[in-house]
Parts: structure tokens; C-alpha cells; sequence
């Protein structure tokens, strides 16, 4: 098996592969599809609830939004530096964390 190239994470451009909702007070929570295997459309149609929602905090709803394919993750990381005020080693520390979360998850596509 070939290994995979290492991806600088500071280059990367996140971009959201689902709708969100803004609570009243400000959250975001992702509208994830119950069945995401393209056979199950059929019985994600006729479901009451057809979505899962993902309530994010203040921070991820920052990230959330962000990760709109137009910035990278180093401008990300500045915008929520100056947003939140918080150290920028503990903060890239859980930028990268979520980020990779979502990347995993499919909510996210990073290019």
C-alpha cells in the first residue's frame, strides 16, 4: 500500500456538504441525512424525522460557517483568534481536532 501524501493543514480549504439552521440564539445545528447510501433514498423520503441534527457551541458554529471553500484554514484560524481572544496554540490544537472530526464524519470536504 502507497502512503498517503502529508496535507499541510494550514492549505486546506473546508467546505460545508450540508445545510445548517441558526438557532435563535445563534447555533448552528447540520441537517445530516439519516441514510446516506444512495439505495436508501426511497425510505429517507417517506421518514418523518429524514434528518439528524449536529447542534454545534459558539466556537463550532464559528468554524461551521467559515468553512465556506474561500478561505483556508490559516485565515480560519486568525478570524477565531481574533473572534474569541484565545491562546493560538490551544486554539489550532482544536480547530484541527474538529476539523478533522467533520472531514471524517463527510460533513466537510477539504481540499
Amino acid at each position: 500500500m502507497k502512503p498517503q501524501p502529508q496535507r499541510n493543514l494550514w492549505e486546506l480549504m473546508p467546505r460545508r456538504m450540508f445545510e445548517h439552521r441558526i438557532s435563535d440564539e445563534g447555533l448552528a445545528s447540520i441537517q445530516v441525512p439519516r441514510f446516506r447510501a444512495r439505495w436508501m433514498g426511497w425510505l429517507q423520503r417517506r421518514l418523518r424525522k429524514p434528518h439528524v441534527q449536529l447542534l454545534l457551541d459558539e466556537l463550532g458554529t464559528a468554524v461551521w460557517l467559515a468553512c465556506d471553500g474561500e478561505r483556508n484554514m490559516a485565515q480560519i484560524a486568525d478570524e477565531l483568534e481574533a473572534r474569541f481572544g484565545t491562546e493560538q496554540e490551544v486554539l489550532a490544537d482544536r480547530l484541527g481536532l474538529f476539523i478533522q472530526h467533520l472531514d471524517r464524519g463527510g460533513l466537510i470536504s477539504c481540499r
